[in-house]
């Protein structure tokens, strides 16, 4: 919220840049820069880097004809104010009297095209007020006494105990006047204060960027010379590791020959061993082999006899399940042969009935007649 009020201080600082007279625009004359000690901001991408300290603003005095304007605009509406006493009047303090005091901003800090409020407080921009009694500074200056209500206190206040007369009581419409300028200075004022505020805030982020330019420019820097010496080192450490390879590859040669020489005596003489040794175990496996053959023709011939002898008890087994079989169905047959004869007669007894009560039901009318 504050800067949303900067930045409308700023948007009216600058409109009132144009309401001095054109004769006063026109002699104005050019402000000059103020020139950074720091060098120029770098761009780094899109963004541009400010120094890390901002200079002095400079505060040169408005031109003559400036405030030669302001001044009677100020004039003419004090002396539409009601006649106050000659000493109030003479007591005022001389900063009340004067002009808002432009302020300029350096212009080593740039802004981009779409902020507004730095390209209206990048100018000389005074803002003159219809009530003089108030001095306004963009850089937090002074503030004075409000003229309509030390105007409203000076013209009720009198001698002690004596009758307030015509004169001395302002009209209705004066103090709603009054009433009026106070609220509109009282606005500026808190304007000024947001305004103010919102600026030390800006010079705090600013600050807090130019010290993080600034330390990660060292860290730029220091990382490049960890760089530099790295690859320093490296190049030493390869140059090096070169020249033990060549000395190990030197070394490592000569004992390849020598062993190359002492491991083909000792494969010859391991080979007249080895020939030596599968001799013999070429007659021992001979012998092994025969004793397979005949236990594995033992187990064959084991093996049919138990395959023949398990033919025999499946095929006694299946013919036992056959006339198991067969007299479980005749079983089965002769039960339900009883059971249907059992359901028959059961069921001729039960017509029987129904045939003797559906004749006595017929006779049993006739004997009633």
């Amino acid at each position: 919220m504050a800067m949303g009020q900067g930045e409308s201080c700023g948007l009216r600082s600058s409109k009132s840049q144009d309401v001095r007279p054109a004769t006063a625009r026109a002699a104005s004359p050019a402000q000059p820069r103020q020139v950074s000690p720091r060098p120029a901001p770098r761009r780094t991408g899109q963004s541009l880097t400010a120094p890390a300290s901002r200079p002095a603003a400079v505060t040169p005095t408005p031109p003559a004809p400036a405030a030669r304007g302001v001044r009677e605009r100020s004039l003419g509406s004090s002396q539409r104010n009601l006649a106050r006493p000659q000493t109030a009047r003479a007591a005022r303090p001389q900063s009340a009297r004067r002009t808002q005091t432009p302020t300029v901003r350096p212009q080593s800090v740039r802004r981009s095209d779409g902020d507004t409020l730095g390209r209206s407080q990048s100018r000389v921009s005074p803002r003159p007020t219809r009530s003089s009694s108030t001095t306004l500074s963009s850089r937090g200056g002074t503030l004075g006494t409000s003229k309509s209500a030390s105007q409203l206190v000076r013209t009720g206040s009198g001698t002690p105990g004596s009758p307030a007369t015509a004169m001395d009581l302002p009209s209705v419409e004066e103090l709603k006047r009054m009433i009026a300028e106070t609220k509109k200075e009282v606005r500026e004022i808190r304007a000024v204060e947001s305004k103010t505020k919102w600026q030390v805030n800006r010079e705090e982020r600013k600050d807090k960027l130019a010290q993080t330019i600034a330390t990660q420019s060292e860290l730029r820097e220091w990382r490049w010379k960890q760089a530099e010496g790295m690859k320093a080192l490296a190049v030493q450490r390869a140059q090096e590791a070169k020249v033990n390879d060549l000395q190990e590859s030197k070394d490592f040669l000569k004992f390849k020959r020598e062993a190359k020489l002492r491991t083909k005596e000792e494969e010859l003489q391991l080979q007249t061993e080895v020939y030596h040794d599968r001799k013999k175990d070429s007659a021992w496996n001979v012998a092994r082999a025969q004793e397979a053959v005949e236990q594995e023709q033992a187990l064959v011939r084991e093996k049919v006899d138990h395959v023949q002898h398990l033919r025999e008890e499946k095929k006694q087994r299946v013919e036992q399940e056959k006339v198991s079989t067969a007299q479980e169905r005749a079983l089965q047959e002769h039960l339900d042969v009883a059971h249907l004869a059992r359901q028959l007669a059961a069921e001729k007894e039960r017509l029987l009935e129904n045939l003797q009560f559906s004749r006595s039901c017929l006779q049993a009318p006739l004997r009633r007649r």
